[in-house]
């Protein structure tokens, strides 16, 4: 049995210094829970066996064997590789005030597999047999918004947003950025009307979402929580005959960074790539671009954003201000810069930009070549 934490010890008012340090930098309390379990629970009981009291005394030894029996337990590489590097934060943290600590641990190598995704027609059958409107629409918003869990549970009924650009959400995300995130019109409408007339007149909150069952506490409908949405998704894949263990809330960000089905799953890194909307020009051509679409809410964003930065123009029978059909693709355009920016609307032609030679450009890259290139090489 683990003896008792030695609460007096120099090491453990480090640790209390060291989280005030984090909570003073802005860090969330989830960020300071984060970092506080594998210091208390690993590092500092670790370093008592081992009659280590100062910062000074650790060394890389002492660290690898940590890590090695972290290892041999029945936590996952992933685990112990997330705990080791806040344990090295706080180290370095000790090194920075003059303590000692120069040691750090090394993280041990986590096996990258494929992120599990939904297919669209998965996503779909779960919206078929949720049978609240507010149910249907928690998963529609998941998979085409691509929201983390707190940010759609966090939702307010002023965040869903139609103007100039079209319809877009409004979310503070991780880090306290806000950002701005294009959704179809079809959700973006669904949304608007489920907030005027589907959530309870008498709310005391403006949350978007709220629970149907009122509390016994307080009497009034409260947020949706987080597990209460969990438990939903899985309801939802039971009836839709979909093994519950593939799907979660967060499973539908995965799926909706992909550019089809997705049954094949993703590498991580990809999906982080697709999943940037930080340029308000690629929110917008989004945006605009769903205006134009008669079909359902479905995720064009790696569309736009393999074409944002470039200009385009048809080839010599057309003139600027001629029509062109959207989205740009196919051997009638033909893509000349990555520094100019999309035409201002889906069916508007852009003329050259006056740095590019128009006759030398397509001496170069003749047009029925240069969007294809331009669509591989994702610009």
């Amino acid at each position: 049995m683990r003896p008792k934490l030695d609460t007096t010890a120099p090491l453990d008012g480090l640790a209390r210094d060291w989280l005030a340090s984090v909570r003073a930098g802005g860090k969330s309390p989830r960020t300071l829970d984060s970092y506080r379990w594998p210091v208390y629970n690993l590092l500092l009981p670790a370093c008592q066996e081992a009659g280590i009291t100062n910062p000074a005394e650790i060394d890389r030894r002492f660290l690898d064997r940590l890590n090695a029996s972290l290892l041999d337990s029945p936590r996952s590489s992933a685990s112990v590789r997330s705990y080791l590097r806040q344990i090295n934060v706080f180290l370095r943290w000790c090194e920075r005030e003059g303590e000692g600590a120069a040691a750090t641990a090394q993280l041990p190598k986590v096996p990258k597999r494929l992120l599990a995704v939904l297919s669209r027609d998965e996503i779909q059958a779960l919206e078929d047999v949720a049978k609240m409107e507010r149910d249907k629409l928690v998963v529609r918003t998941l998979a085409d918004a691509g929201l983390r869990l707190g940010e759609l549970l966090s939702l307010s009924v002023d965040d869903i947003k139609q103007d100039g650009q079209g319809w877009a959400i409004e979310v503070m995300g991780k880090g306290a950025r806000e950002r701005r995130v294009p959704i179809a019109p079809a959700l973006g409408r669904r949304l608007r009307r489920y907030a005027d007339r589907g959530r309870p007149r008498d709310a005391l909150t403006d949350r978007l979402f709220l629970t149907t069952r009122r509390s016994a506490r307080t009497g009034h409908v409260e947020p949706m929580a987080k597990r209460t949405t969990e438990i939903m998704v899985k309801t939802l894949a039971e009836r839709a005959g979909i093994d519950p263990k593939r799907v979660w809330p967060h499973v539908f960000r995965h799926s909706s960074r992909l550019d089809g089905d997705g049954d094949a799953g993703v590498q991580p890194a990809a999906a982080r790539r697709r999943s940037t909307r930080r340029d308000p020009g690629a929110d917008g051509a989004l945006a605009r671009m769903n205006e134009q679409s008669r079909g359902p809410s479905v995720d064009h964003g790696s569309d736009v954003r393999r074409r944002y930065r470039t200009c385009v123009r048809a080839p010599s029978t057309c003139q600027p201000g001629d029509h062109v059909q959207w989205p740009i693709n196919g051997p009638d355009v033909d893509v000349y810069t990555r520094r100019s920016a999309l035409p201002s609307s889906p069916h508007e032609l852009s003329t050259p930009p006056a740095h590019v030679d128009p006759a030398r450009h397509e001496a170069a890259a003749p047009p029925d070549r240069a969007c294809a290139r331009s669509g591989d090489r994702g610009v």
